[in-house]
């Protein structure tokens, strides 16, 4: 059967904050006010949230999928997302050039609040092979300079961080790209080694996004370029975490343990 190409566009879930605003069940979203002239689709937030996970992956639990949206769409504890919480994090894999080598290397960002009230992405943490063969005992301990008012737009993750080009050449400003709490000894590495002019960002490849937020779980979003309805970003794995779980996930993301 061929596709309604305006339906296949309607439910691609086509931005990060659009997954967002599902997940919280707004009003505002376009597959909410297409769906809500339809009186035969239940438009509930229990069906905002089903339309975005990956329909494509055979290894759900369904069970765990239920239970985590009765839990978050509960009627008397709703549970929401927040752009501004601290525990979700993006994930970009990104290749450089490293001493005239291509590699590939993992750079963490999260969204850290100002002191405005407003919010921007930050980076915090690195993660590559290249990055072990350097010296820890050189690192510079940089402090981001809380005067420069420069910084990763806050809407950066809709242009899938292209803006990482132009920051990894602002060295004049680069350390004030940096977390004011990350704990990544091999960020400061990276960081260093661009400064000493050894390492050449080049581009983000993908990107998968690491949500903390709901008590008991976690899960990961990642986009998918395929022509069906079930497309763009999308939920791809869900675990149920405890307390302990979720800080053993915290250190490994974030890249402390070292």
């Amino acid at each position: 059967m061929q596709l309604n190409e305006e339906e296949r566009f309607i439910y691609k879930v086509k931005q990060l904050d659009e997954l967002i605003e599902r997940f919280n069940g707004s009003d505002k979203t376009l597959i909410y006010e297409y769906l809500n002239e339809n009186p035969e689709i239940p438009l509930d937030r229990t069906y905002l949230i089903k339309t975005i996970f990956d329909s494509s992956n055979p290894k759900w639990e369904i069970s765990e999928i239920k239970d985590f949206i009765n839990q978050v769409s509960s009627k008397t504890n709703p549970i929401y997302l927040d752009f501004n919480d601290d525990l979700w994090f993006a994930e970009a894999k990104c290749t450089i050039i490293y001493n005239g080598k291509k590699e590939n290397i993992t750079l963490i960002l999260k969204v850290e609040k100002q002191a405005n009230n407003g919010s921007k992405w930050v980076l915090a943490s690195a993660k590559g092979p290249s990055l072990s063969n350097i010296n820890y005992g050189n690192t510079t301990t940089f402090n981001p300079d809380i005067v420069n008012k420069v910084s990763i737009s806050p809407i950066s993750h809709a242009t899938d961080f292209m803006t990482l080009y132009d920051v990894f050449r602002d060295k004049k400003n680069l350390t004030s790209y940096i977390s004011s709490n990350s704990k990544s000894s091999s960020l400061l590495l990276f960081i260093q080694e661009v400064l000493n002019g050894n390492i050449t960002f080049k581009q983000v490849n993908s990107i998968t996004y690491h949500f903390l937020q709901i008590d008991g779980w976690g899960f990961t979003v990642q986009k998918f370029h395929r022509p069906t309805k079930n497309s763009g970003w999308l939920v791809n794995s869900l675990t149920r975490m405890d307390t302990t779980a979720k800080q053993l996930y915290l250190a490994s993301v974030l890249n402390i343990h070292r």
